[in-house]
């Protein structure tokens, strides 16, 4: 999915509008959850942390297995469109966007410092800005 560029906002106060358009009431409650959820959570050490981050993204994510393993900074958006499989571990400052979707299979190991975004700024037009060129969504899939 692309959204065309004259969807996209001129400005801040744009900014917001955009996304309340694009999101149910939902999505914008586990968004702002995510974030400051995330944020509490994020540097947390030790097994707690690991136990205190699985089950917090395992009530928001979209769909989870048992045993999710979510290492100390790690940064995960829009994860109500992410499905996650059995044991799947995110290591170290691993960052997840997922406004497109992502799936993980079962027995997924991610390493430190991944990057999955399923969303992307255009950048075809060199005379226009980059926040001013179509988005476009993809799914990514891992199955294991």
């Amino acid at each position: 999915m692309t959204l065309p560029p004259e969807t996209a906002p001129k400005n801040m106060a744009g900014e917001f509008v955009a996304f309340f358009k694009r999101n149910d009431l939902r999505a914008i409650i586990t968004h702002l959850t995510e974030l400051y959820g995330g944020w509490l959570l994020r540097s947390l050490p030790g097994p707690e942390g690991l136990w205190l981050r699985g089950m917090f993204y395992r009530l928001l994510c979209r769909g989870t297995g048992t045993n999710l393993l979510i290492y100390p900074g790690c940064y995960i958006i829009f994860s109500h469109r992410i499905t996650l499989g059995r044991r799947v571990a995110f290591n170290v400052n691993t960052y997840m966007d997922g406004r497109g979707e992502i799936e993980i299979g079962d027995y997924s190991m991610i390493g430190p410092d991944c990057v999955l975004s399923s969303c992307e700024h255009g950048f075809a037009k060199l005379d226009v800005p980059m926040c001013q060129q179509p988005i476009t969504y993809a799914k990514i899939k891992r199955a294991n």
